[in-house]
């Protein structure tokens, strides 16, 4: 994903209400975003709204099934319905 395309796509995932949390990474994956919902239904429908962003070419979700540790100053969310979806270039 160009840079420019980098910041657009944070910028749009960071404006959507089930986005608790967008960040840049280095490896695989350009982007790393955890978003909460209700069903694995409605995490389908995220991730195929992700991909029709221009610069997206692909997401992968990954369901958080059980925290081990969690250590935020943040609210802890409930674990099963914590979910990392992360952009690859």
């Amino acid at each position: 994903m160009s840079s420019e395309s980098h910041e657009d796509v944070a910028a749009q995932l960071s404006s959507w209400d089930e986005v608790s949390y967008v960040s840049s990474v280095l490896g695989p994956y350009d982007l790393s975003v955890q978003a909460m919902t209700a069903s694995v239904g409605e995490l389908w429908e995220l991730a195929r709204r992700i991909e029709t962003l221009d610069g997206v070419l692909g997401v992968e979700a990954l369901i958080e099934m059980r925290v081990h540790k969690f250590k935020y100053p943040r609210a802890r969310a409930s674990a099963e319905r914590l979910l990392r979806i992360a952009s690859w270039r």
